[in-house]
């Protein structure tokens, strides 16, 4: 049977709590071992080990949802990430994969909703100057 919260190895009398130095933890350096539950370890496997949703794009552009053979919008793809699911976009006719573009189309319809503005003008003037950059190289790292 599972159990619903962390437990520290060997029956350590924290009984799961995570104690830092000043209320009777381990000294500086040293750390306590937690094991997981059943339950926990589980759900990271899945999220870690299942494949990426593939999605074709057609020439009209239709998006089809090839596990649930659906077609799905723009909408339904926003949602998934905010779920966390991941998922792949290729274009149907040539196979080329377009998740980036897919994702760049996402967040053009969320700005253009409105009350819905995430990224100031500001922002996005200095990002467009960033491409070409040789600042481009280093963007990503900081996003």
């Amino acid at each position: 049977m599972p159990r619903s919260r962390a437990k520290p190895k060997s029956g350590h009398p924290t009984g799961g709590r995570a104690l830092d130095a000043q209320n009777g933890g381990p000294p500086p350096g040293k750390m306590l071992i937690f094991e997981c539950s059943e339950a926990a370890t589980d759900r990271t496997d899945m999220a870690k080990s299942a494949e990426p949703i593939t999605i074709k794009k057609y020439a009209n552009r239709r998006l089809y949802n090839t596990g649930t053979s659906t077609y799905v919008t723009l909408e339904d793809l926003a949602a998934l990430v905010k779920k966390g699911e991941d998922f792949v976009v290729y274009d149907a006719k040539s196979g080329e994969e377009i998740t980036r573009s897919v994702l760049a189309q996402i967040i053009f319809e969320q700005e253009n909703k409105e009350g819905q503005n995430l990224l100031p003008i500001a922002f996005l003037r200095q990002l467009i100057r960033f491409y070409g950059d040789s600042m481009q190289m280093l963007v990503p790292r900081y996003l």
